[in-house]
């Protein structure tokens, strides 16, 4: 799913954040509980937009309420995830 919907964000202070989207907050929190099992913590939020299209990770997203996003802040767990969930997709 992260492969897919995912990325990692490197923000300007060096800080490394993993962020999962989708467009309905269920999914996310299935997907929050499986890696609490691996000890990963994340937060869910939702992040509104305006009333136009907009592209996220190259898809254009239609839904003009907004997406849910999972993230991935502290790097306690960003270390646990890498360390038990492995990305196929080369550059992620």
């Amino acid at each position: 799913m992260f492969d897919a919907d995912g990325y990692v964000r490197i923000d300007k202070d060096g800080r490394v954040r993993l962020i999962l989207t989708q467009c309905q907050k269920e999914i996310l929190l299935e997907v929050q509980e499986v890696l609490l099992h691996f000890g990963v913590h994340c937060i869910i939020r939702h992040i509104k937009s305006d009333n136009r299209e907009h592209y996220s990770n190259g898809r254009l997203i239609k839904n003009k309420s907004g997406e849910w996003r999972l993230e991935i802040n502290d790097i306690t767990s960003v270390s646990k995830f890498a360390d038990n969930i492995e990305l196929t997709v080369g550059y992620k």
